[in-house]
């Protein structure tokens, strides 16, 4: 359901969750500023329809959501327990496995579940209640934004700031934006919202580098010093490693350096998160990180999902743990990548 049917069903799906109430407005584990953002928005929805509810943060915000925050002056009306909600509304994740200890409401009795997300369906989408997905939406924000609009809610000029932040941050600042990322950003400036502002908040720590702070940047050094390198489709650089933290850091790190498509393992005990990162090379041979993130999902029991250039898989550890993960990722990933060059070479040879 792309573009104006997503915003248009996105208008309807919270004046129905709005008749629910109480509600709980759930996103993923550590919300960046798109997930903060929605997050917030729904809220504001759901608020200015007459309804009650809060927002839940399953291990907390990113660096850069509170960073945001903190700029913006927009405090969040934060849930201090779930067991009231009657209903949910899930925003910008896909996946029950990255709602941390919210994914405990998702299919309980008597609790609706509505959810508005951008990446490729997951498992939410097949029980929820009411539902508006488009994974041709750079963000999810704009999607909710614009649903604002629609039902005729507006926001203060600090809110319109803290919302364009979701969508420069997943459009990474419009370099692949749709129509309605513009449409939606256009919108948010003429109710204040503040584009330099905006830019200057989340180029910040980018910038050089420079402002990363200690253990982050010894996160991508170790990354780096630990990478297993593969390739695939003639030239496309895949490498593999692990980190104990700031996966998705290390992994933007090592697309910087030059790889193609970057997996970095992190996580303890159990339960193992897989970080991908995806080049414009690798973007334009027709691989997708969603569809890879899906792949080890499956191969190794967990779920899996995300964008074209970034997605994440949540998974049970092998026996050997996280380098025995490393590894079999470093032999199996060059196979499969070149699978799929291949069948996307043939499809598009039949289509000519």
């Amino acid at each position: 359901m792309p573009g104006a049917a997503s915003y248009l069903r996105a208008a309807i799906l919270l004046l129905r969750a709005a008749e629910e109430g109480p509600l709980s407005v759930v996103t993923h584990r550590n919300a960046d500023p798109d997930a903060v953002a929605a997050a917030y928005l729904a809220w504001k929805a759901l608020e200015a329809l007459g309804s009650s509810g809060c927002i839940f943060l399953p291990e907390g915000l990113s660096k850069a959501s509170k960073r945001v925050l903190a700029a913006t002056g927009v405090t969040l009306k934060e849930c201090h327990g779930l067991d009231y909600s009657r209903a949910i509304i899930v925003v910008d994740s896909s996946n029950s496995t990255q709602l941390g200890e919210a994914s405990t409401l998702v299919g309980r009795e008597g609790v609706s579940l509505y959810l508005i997300d951008h990446h490729s369906p997951g498992d939410l989408a097949g029980i929820a209640k009411y539902s508006v997905l488009d994974p041709s939406a750079s963000s999810t924000t704009q999607i909710i934004a614009l649903a604002l609009d629609v039902l005729g809610v507006r926001l203060t000029p600090e809110e319109a700031t803290l919302a364009l932040s979701g969508i420069v941050y997943d459009t990474r600042r419009f370099l692949i934006g749709d129509q309605y990322a513009f449409k939606a950003a256009s919108l948010l400036v003429s109710w204040g919202g503040d584009y330099d502002r905006v830019m200057e908040i989340l180029q910040s720590k980018r910038e050089g580098g420079e402002q990363l702070d200690y253990s982050e940047r010894i996160a991508r050094l170790k990354a780096a010093q630990r990478i297993v390198i593969g390739r695939a489709c003639n030239d496309i650089i895949i490498v593999v490693t692990r980190v104990s933290a700031f996966e998705s850091s290390a992994a933007r790190g090592l697309i910087d350096l030059g790889a193609d498509i970057a997996v970095v393992v992190g996580g303890k005990g159990g339960e193992l998160r897989v970080s991908l990162r995806l080049s414009r090379r690798a973007l334009k041979a027709g691989l997708r990180g969603s569809e890879l993130a899906s792949y080890i999902a499956e191969k190794f029991g967990g779920k899996g999902g995300g964008h074209e250039a970034a997605a994440m898989a949540h998974i049970r550890a092998p026996n050997g743990g996280v380098d025995e993960l490393v590894s079999i990722l470093a032999r199996s990933l060059p196979g499969k990548v070149a699978r799929i060059c291949v069948e996307r070479r043939s499809k598009s040879g039949e289509a000519e």
